[in-house]
């Protein structure tokens, strides 16, 4: 029980110390006008949200303790930096930190393409991409994602590969948070970072309602992977992007974020893809 609190605390003190970050460049450089119930909202889902991911994560971390399971490949990236040259020192340093980040975006995109491709995991993380208002505070998933994470990505990243790298705490600190920035609401650009890094912008795409901007974008750190698959858009800088659903409207009420999202309108019923997943507005 102390363990589950202790992790349910640091990920909502995480959560509060990222969103208030964000918070500035959404001020400076808005990307829509948005109310404040927005973010009162949030507190509530978030709470509800790393409660569950906690109930599903601690007993695992456990389970593998108990049971002595390590990975089956582990790799120091630290140990071959042994009597190296300072320039190979420094470009290491720099560039190390963000391995573990490739290898999780490289397990996060699969599973992110199956959470939109299978109905049953779609009718979950709709919850997420119902979100009108979207922001860093307001970005939050349906409880049920950390199960359904277990299996296709902490596994995996657990049991099967293990990278070690130099600990640089800032550059970890400020990738922990990227999953909450990406999703805040401004026009800030990364400039010619934008196709190394995902930014506001980039994201913002893949929960746009436009059918242009339908199934795209889907990595979390790296647009890479989207490249590579086919799944990238780079979106102009004058181009407008309103998110939401088409069919379902962003929770108001804990019922609704637990149970069922209000919807939108009625969709035809011999119609299976408006039944399953509609996000694409042929308006928009």
């Amino acid at each position: 029980m102390i363990e589950f609190a202790q992790q349910w605390a640091g990920g909502l003190l995480t959560f509060a110390l990222s969103a208030i970050g964000c918070a500035l460049f959404e001020f400076l450089a808005p990307a829509e006008r948005q109310s404040w119930r927005s973010y009162t909202r949030a507190l509530v889902f978030w709470s509800i949200f790393l409660a569950a991911a906690a109930a599903v994560l601690v007993p695992t971390q456990a389970l593998i303790r108990y049971a002595g399971w390590a990975p089956l490949f582990s790799l120091d990236l630290g140990s071959a930096l042994d009597n190296q040259p300072w320039f190979i020192l420094a470009a290491a340093y720099v560039l190390l930190p963000f391995a573990p980040y490739l290898l999780f975006d490289c397990f996060y995109y699969w599973f992110h393409r199956l959470q939109h491709a299978v109905p049953v995991l779609w009718r979950f993380h709709a919850v997420h991409h119902s979100i009108e208002e979207l922001n860093a505070a307001n970005c939050y998933h349906h409880a049920t994602e950390g199960f359904f994470r277990l299996p296709f990505v902490v596994l995996p990243l657990t049991l099967v590969i293990e990278l070690k790298v130099p600990d640089i705490f800032i550059m970890t600190a400020v990738l922990a948070a990227w999953g909450q920035f990406v999703h805040a609401n401004t026009r800030i650009s990364l400039g010619p970072l934008n196709y190394l890094l995902a930014g506001p912008r980039y994201h913002r795409v893949h929960h746009s309602l436009a059918v242009e901007h339908h199934d795209k974008n889907f990595a979390s750190f790296f647009p890479v992977f989207d490249a590579l698959f086919g799944t990238a858009y780079f979106p102009k800088p004058d181009e407008t992007i309103k998110t939401g659903l088409c069919d379902r409207r962003e929770p108001q009420t804990t019922k609704q974020y637990l149970f069922a999202l209000a919807p939108r309108e009625e969709q035809p019923s011999h119609d299976r893809r408006s039944r399953t997943k509609t996000r694409a507005c042929s308006s928009a």
